[in-house]
């Protein structure tokens, strides 16, 4: 069994897949479309259809085991829908670090934040990463159930994910010795026994498998949301020529078709980004999943000469293109600023040693280090 990605983004793209995939006239199945089974090629585990399938059709979809909104994002995403509205949610009055969209959300939310809220007050303003957040958010979630299964853990449970921790390189395990003690620090008060919530496992093992198998959740306009762990859709392997693809609505994973898919065939996804060649992305998934892939495309090194030679000269013109945008708008993000005060706070002004706001009502002058950046202009 391999582990995922976590930005299969590139691939929906790639395959041109999108239109389809978001087409509403799309009818969803009724029942799970897939069973676990053993595959080919010494990638033990895996998943397959159990029906035939066509392009765009629904073939599983899951709940997060665990999932954290990404830091920064967590001003402008619900900790609870994962839904984004800049400037329109409210903040927790403990942590003052998750937001929602209204009571409604907060409550819902409050069996997954009520212990991590006690540890984001206490470390503040110190926020640990994403990963560290989500592990801890695991530790919660495997007191709480008391060895019970999850929902999420239909095919594949959180004990059997790989960690590949024996195949990490020293500076990789050197990163996660560093994450472990972050998370020790976080956690410290709480009443977690780390023996019986990990039977089987050390904190590093828990931290290699959640950095192997965690989803990046995006939306619509592929945009980072959250941090995710799918304990099932892990056993999806890999292909540089996907059969299928994960969406997201909010933190819930869409797995669908994105060609025709017959009974029996197994289900796969990309890991990587597969425009670039199969020695580039052989190199990627080495060093990030530790297996080499044994697909058709990369033993037989299809469409390479197309990447290498002639459509050079576009991905560089492209990728020139975007360095200048990101450029512009670092530019901008350098220069628009807002008045910290609420009557005005949306006003955009330009970074100065002092500046007027342009609101009637107020007309205050603020120094430059009470200016904050707009929403939007961050990078």
């Amino acid at each position: 069994m391999t582990s995922r990605s976590l930005r299969p983004r590139a691939t929906w793209v790639a395959h041109g897949a999108r239109a389809q995939l978001t087409d509403s006239a799309v009818q969803w199945p009724s029942m799970c479309s897939m069973e676990r089974c053993s595959c080919l090629g010494g990638k033990g585990q895996g998943l397959r259809a159990t029906r035939a399938v066509h392009p765009g059709q629904l073939i599983y979809s899951s709940k997060p085991y665990a999932c954290v909104v990404v830091k920064g994002s967590h001003d402008t995403v619900c900790d609870h829908c994962l839904a984004r509205k800049d400037g329109r949610l409210l903040r927790c009055s403990h942590c003052k670090f998750a937001y929602y969209c209204d009571a409604s959300c907060q409550k819902g939310a409050w069996t997954e934040h009520k212990s991590e809220c006690r540890c984001l007050k206490k470390v503040a303003p110190n926020i640990p990463t994403d990963m560290v957040r989500l592990v801890a958010r695991i530790l919660f979630k495997l007191a709480r159930l008391n060895s019970k299964p999850c929902p999420s853990e239909e095919f594949y449970s959180l004990q059997q994910l790989q960690s590949h921790t024996d195949q990490m390189s020293e500076q990789m395990r050197n990163g996660l010795a560093l994450l472990a003690n972050t998370l020790r620090m976080y956690l410290e008060g709480e009443d977690l026994d780390w023996g019986s919530l990990l039977p089987a496992d050390n904190v590093m093992q828990l931290l290699g498998k959640i950095t192997c198998n965690s989803f990046s959740v995006c939306d619509g306009e592929f945009q980072d949301l959250g941090v995710a762990i799918y304990p099932s859709l892990s056993l999806l392997n890999h292909s540089c020529d996907p059969s299928c693809v994960v969406v997201f609505e909010g933190s819930m994973m869409l797995l669908r078709a994105m060609r025709d898919i017959p009974a029996g065939e197994e289900l796969c996804i990309s890991y990587i980004d597969t425009l670039s060649p199969s020695r580039t992305r052989r190199q990627e998934l080495l060093r990030r999943y530790y297996f080499t892939c044994q697909c058709s495309l990369c033993e037989q090194g299809l469409g390479d000469t197309d990447m290498e030679n002639g459509d050079k000269d576009v991905v560089e013109a492209i990728r020139s293109l975007m360095l200048k945008i990101d450029k512009a708008n670092a530019d901008v993000s350098r220069r628009l600023w807002c008045c910290a005060r609420p009557c005005c706070k949306r006003q955009r002004l330009r970074r100065s040693p002092a500046a007027t706001c342009s609101t009637s009502s107020c007309s205050t002058t603020c120094a430059a280090p009470t200016l904050t950046p707009i929403s939007g202009a961050r990078h």
